[in-house]
């Protein structure tokens, strides 16, 4: 999912300049304390029978409530509490090669 305007523009997508890596590390910052303080609220909005036994009850959300946005964002937000710039994290624009023929590119 994904938290965005009515104009486009999305919050969760580090983009190709400073201001879009400025808000899209505001906003995963914003969401990684809002699971932390939270986390019960999240896992009451969307628990209930239909939910917790889909896939027997192993698939995030709702049995697991877990945000991982990787080492590389880690290390940048590690540089921003040290005192860095909010800016420095964008979009890598480099395609993941899953060794499948068969798999148009996105």
């Amino acid at each position: 999912w994904s938290v965005g305007t009515d104009t486009g523009l999305n919050f969760f997508n580090p983009g190709k300049t400073d201001k879009q890596s400025e808000l899209f590390s505001i906003a995963l910052a914003c969401l990684t304390y809002a699971v932390n303080q939270h986390n019960t609220v999240i896992r009451n909005s969307v628990a209930h029978a239909g939910n917790d036994w889909r896939l027997g009850a192993q698939e995030a959300p709702p049995a697991i409530v877990s945000l991982m946005p990787g080492t590389t964002f880690e290390a940048h937000m590690q540089k921003i509490i040290a005192g860095g710039p909010l800016a420095g994290y964008y979009s890598g624009g480099t395609m993941l090669d899953a060794k499948c023929a068969n798999l148009n590119a996105i």
